[in-house]
């Protein structure tokens, strides 16, 4: 089966089921063709879901039906013919065209043929001036109109966001185990893999992962991690004294991250489910400093006034991760925010009965203010509450953010490449 063969039948997959995960999916079909040849198909069906709004746009442009009314497996390899005609690469036109026309249901091949050659004789220019007529910001960048509304509260142009949202993703590796980042550095030198230092949070950023991934992280001698993710482990472990319970851990790189940056803490890893539990502890098995895992709900903790620092990086709706996870930004609304929301109140709620002397890290890759501010203003509403402000020390470390009262937003950063977080910090009142 070829590359785009195999994207066609994985978006199939995808669309025929509104609660795929794409990155469960993605692995389980393209692991078994190895690293190179699993590269191609995953560009196209990111690229195809992350554009899939507008190249329906377009296809109601150019189609003598809408493209709601064109039947779903037909419309899926539409969408992604047209992505590999517009898509500035080497692929002459009439090979994109024959490709996808031979994969086209026999009903729809001359319609399908039809609809591209037209694509193909406009050309990507008229493409251009098609989608820049676009008024509505959910079709222009292929978002939920819901998450457009949340963008809105941000002192930035909403285009700001939401054409970064739409940008492929570009990946940060930090050293793992008992290396340093220069060794780490050192390693990348030797493999000639282009590679930029990121000042301040020692890490490495590198446009590709495959190679990254085959030469550095199966050994075990780096981890991904990014900028975003890597200020709430640099915040957990400048505020902790002696003991940090990472709530809820899995995959683990934030447990990884801040036992590299303070070997002396006591550290416990908990995870709800034992299956990524047992991911977790793959994960911190590259650090061969002994450390603590468990398997419990945090709304109903098995521990009481044991750790100084509850890091509480609570499950979430994820789309400030849109730009390597790019399902998220089509797939989530209000109700689906609305329900991750009442899960982090009941987290926080627990983490602050059960450690009341503790200092809270709150952290959620989301810019969706019922997850972020939303729950510290409920938390307020119950407790009397101090806040610590990590507002200047991260931008101290060049990140740009929006505060809101309790915690931060961070707000895209071209020089850190950042997904958007929100965290804050606090503790009861003594």
């Amino acid at each position: 089966m070829n590359a785009v063969a195999l994207a066609y039948r994985i978006l199939l997959r995808f669309e025929s089921d509104s609660q795929t995960n794409l990155r469960r999916l993605l692995r389980t079909e393209l692991e078994p063709h190895g690293g190179a040849a699993g590269a191609a198909p995953y560009r196209m069906i990111a690229d195809t879901i992350r554009h899939s709004r507008r190249l329906d746009f377009l296809l109601d442009h150019w189609s003598n039906l809408p493209a709601a009314r064109i039947d779903p497996e037909t419309r899926v390899l539409l969408r992604l013919g047209l992505h590999r005609l517009l898509a500035a690469d080497s692929i002459p036109d009439h090979a994109a065209v024959n490709e996808t026309v031979t994969l086209a249901p026999a009903r729809a091949r001359g319609f399908v043929n039809a609809l591209l050659r037209r694509a193909a004789r406009e050309g990507a220019a008229a493409a251009a001036g098609l989608v820049e007529s676009i008024t509505d910001p959910a079709i222009r960048y292929s978002i939920h109109s819901d998450l457009v509304t949340e963008i809105r509260r941000f002192p930035v142009p909403e285009q700001t966001i939401l054409s970064w949202l739409n940008r492929e993703p570009v990946f940060h590796l930090a050293a793992a185990a008992e290396q340093s980042p220069r060794e780490l550095g050192t390693r990348l030198e030797a493999l000639a893999l282009p590679h930029r230092r990121v000042p301040g949070l020692s890490l490495f950023q590198v446009d590709t992962a495959g190679p990254v991934l085959r030469a550095l992280v199966n050994p075990g001698h780096a981890f991904f991690q990014n900028t975003a993710s890597r200020l709430v482990s640099l915040a957990a472990a400048r505020h902790a004294r002696h003991s940090v319970l990472d709530a809820c851990a899995a995959p683990g790189t934030k447990s990884l991250s801040v036992k590299s940056l303070r070997p002396e803490l006591v550290l416990v890893s908990n995870d709800l489910r034992y299956r990524r539990l047992t991911r977790l502890s793959k994960t911190l098995a590259a650090d061969r400093r002994p450390w603590y895992r468990t398997c419990s709900d945090m709304r109903r903790p098995p521990f009481k006034d044991a750790f100084d620092l509850v890091l509480l990086d609570a499950p979430c709706t994820s789309v400030g991760t849109a730009r390597k996870n790019p399902d998220l930004k089509l797939r989530v609304g209000r109700e689906r925010i609305t329900a991750q929301a009442e899960i982090q109140r009941e987290l926080l709620e627990a983490a602050l009965d059960r450690f009341p002397g503790a200092r809270i890290l709150y952290a959620v890759c989301s810019f969706c203010r019922a997850e972020g501010e939303g729950v510290m203003e409920h938390i307020r509403s119950r407790h009397e509450i101090e806040t610590i402000d990590l507002a200047p020390w991260a931008r101290a470390l060049g990140f740009k953010l929006f505060s809101e009262g309790t915690g931060i937003t961070l707000l895209p950063t071209e020089e850190l490449q950042n997904d958007l977080f929100y965290l804050a910090l606090i503790k009861l009142k003594s």
